[in-house]
Parts: structure tokens; C-alpha cells; sequence
């Protein structure tokens, strides 16, 4: 949603740097008498956005989304869990609880499992 608010002012807002530009052009300097000067500055708005966006990356937060449950992880002191839906019936469980469920054999790889899961998707088995 805030992506989409985002781009709807952003278009508003050069929108208004346009017609501002073509209603009143530059009669010296670079873009004196240049037809090109409304697009020029639609680009020069987009760059300042985009230099404002890359200078607040480094205080982006990125937390799990979606319906894919950490909490019994985060309990039990694991911070990288990677979750997997075995039965596709939108039950997630973390692939060291998927291996010591009866759904992988004993003896096999847990990779190897994985691997298997993923090339070959069938409705009980979904990742």
C-alpha cells in the first residue's frame, strides 16, 4: 500500500513539475528555448527522488511477511529458519521439525529431500 501511495503522489507530484516547466520556460541558460526542458526536469525530480530512496536504505528493516511463522524458532534460539509446507495444507514447519516428521525417510539427505520437493512439485508436497 505504501508502495502504491508512493508512485500515485510521485506521478502527481511530476505531473505539476511538467506543467509548471511548459508553462513558464527558460529564456537563458542550458535549457533556453529548448523543447525538451519539461522532460528534463521530470528526470532531475526523478533523480532527486532517487538519490532521497538510495540515501534511506541503510534504515530499511526487512521482517518476515506473509503467514510463515517463526515464533517456536525464535524460542528455541535459531534465527535462520527456513520454512517449508510438506502436506500443502498451509502447515509450515521448519525443515529440522520436517526431518524428524515420518515424512522424510531415514537415511536420506534433508537436502536432497528439498531438492526433490522442488523439482518435482505435486500437491502434497509444496515449498
Amino acid at each position: 500500500m505504501v508502495t502504491k501511495l508512493a508512485v500515485t503522489v510521485s506521478f502527481g507530484l511530476a505531473n505539476v513539475v511538467f506543467n509548471k516547466t511548459a508553462a513558464k520556460p527558460s529564456r537563458e541558460g542550458y535549457y533556453a528555448n529548448n523543447p525538451a526542458e519539461p522532460y528534463a526536469m521530470v528526470f532531475w525530480y526523478a533523480a532527486g527522488c532517487s538519490v532521497l530512496c538510495v540515501a534511506l536504505c541503510p534504515f530499511l528493516t526487512i521482517k518476515t511477511q506473509g503467514n510463515a511463522v517463526v515464533g517456536d524458532a525464535e524460542q528455541q534460539g535459531k534465527s535462520d529458519v527456513e520454512l517449508v509446507e510438506p502436506s500443502g495444507l498451509g502447515e509450515r514447519m521448519a525443515l529440522g521439525e520436517l526431518a524428524m516428521s515420518e515424512q522424510i525417510p531415514s537415511g536420506k539427505n534433508m537436502a536432497d529431500v528439498v531438492h526433490e520437493m522442488q523439482a518435482q512439485p505435486s500437491k502434497d508436497k509444496v515449498l
